[in-house]
């Protein structure tokens, strides 16, 4: 039988711990593999797995509770198979009335937590509680590393920055309640006394698209307004453009046709504007998207700015019917 009590003995905040069974580490495994590739297999391993001993841990503190995963059957559904790949973090999940979210930990001695941001920012992944659950499969146990609740963890995430991974570092410290702690809230707060952001409705097309933010597959404008031009330029092949030019104006280009667009939609924009253009393809047709972008006037609040966005065929050919141009942050469709 395996002696953990050296191991605990490093980890004074841990109340109590789990053993690992054969039968769980072999199911996580089987549901990574089926939905995952080699290089996100351990992420969805590690989600798997901690939702297992969520649900062993709870089973077995307070049988009158049970974990609702209506919302989260990664096998059975193809959009949380794709939230699973791109947040590291099982969302969705419920216990009684409370909304639940699993932040799983590789081992027990990270004294920080890596938080996605789409968990607290984005209003169908937030959760009343949020529960790190380390894993050790060398030592074949885990457990419960802190709880936080959603208003909590709003003001201690709102003085940091996002990192490139979309992700906070949190330190664990943060994470203050224990798996007693949540239990106790669990049977005795109301849901009420935890607000959580309105859902906007609909949410299906809203959701698909920031999954496709997360994994840097939607052209990332907002990047390019803030100052970062050359970056984003060289990163996603975008060209920019001169200011309109009478040497421009007999030439077929770029330029000369995003002029003649905005004289027949009779926009006036300033000289001092970024005008910018991408080519991509969609479902194999060519298309273009034109961007311009500039500041505001000094009277209007600062760091303000207007975008104009067109979309429209590639010289030579015909957008498909019915297209559309959706823009999505990470709180609203725009």
């Amino acid at each position: 039988m395996l002696d953990t009590s050296t191991e605990l003995i490093s980890f004074p905040a841990l109340t109590e711990t789990l053993t690992l069974e054969l039968e769980q580490q072999q199911q996580a495994l089987d549901i990574a593999n089926q939905i995952a590739e080699t290089s996100g297999t351990l992420a969805i391993y590690l989600q798997e797995l901690a939702l297992l001993v969520f649900e062993d841990w709870l089973e077995k503190r307070e049988p009158s509770l049970r974990v609702e995963r209506a919302a989260n059957v990664l096998v059975n559904s193809e959009l949380s198979q794709a939230i699973a790949k791109v947040i590291n973090a099982v969302c969705n999940l419920q216990v009684g009335d409370f909304n639940i979210c699993i932040i799983p930990s590789f081992g027990f001695s990270d004294p920080f937590v890596n938080l996605p941001q789409a968990i607290v920012t984005i209003p169908q992944f937030t959760a009343h509680f949020y529960v790190v659950i380390a894993i050790d499969d060398d030592l074949g146990i885990a457990g419960i590393k802190g709880v936080n609740r959603y208003d909590q963890l709003v003001k201690d995430i709102s003085n940091l920055v996002v990192g490139s991974d979309q992700t906070y570092e949190l330190p664990l410290s943060r994470f203050t309640m224990s798996g007693d702690d949540l239990l106790l809230d669990l049977q005795c707060l109301s849901p009420e006394e935890i607000p959580l952001p309105e859902i906007p409705q609909p949410s299906q097309d809203y959701i698909k698209d920031v999954i496709e933010i997360l994994n840097q597959q939607a052209i990332n404008v907002g990047q390019w307004l803030y100052n970062q031009i050359d970056e984003l330029a060289q990163e996603l092949s975008w060209q920019l453009l001169p200011a309109p030019s009478p040497a421009l104006r007999f030439s077929r280009n770029p330029a000369q046709e995003l002029a003649e667009i905005l004289t027949i939609i009779d926009i006036e924009i300033p000289a001092a504007a970024v005008r910018s253009y991408r080519d991509f393809q969609l479902a194999g047709i060519p298309l273009r998207l034109y961007a311009i972008t500039w500041q505001l006037p000094q009277f209007e609040p600062e760091g303000d700015w207007t975008i104009v966005l067109i979309l429209g065929a590639s010289p030579g050919n015909t957008p498909p019917s019915g297209i559309k141009l959706r823009i999505t942050d990470f709180t609203m469709v725009l």
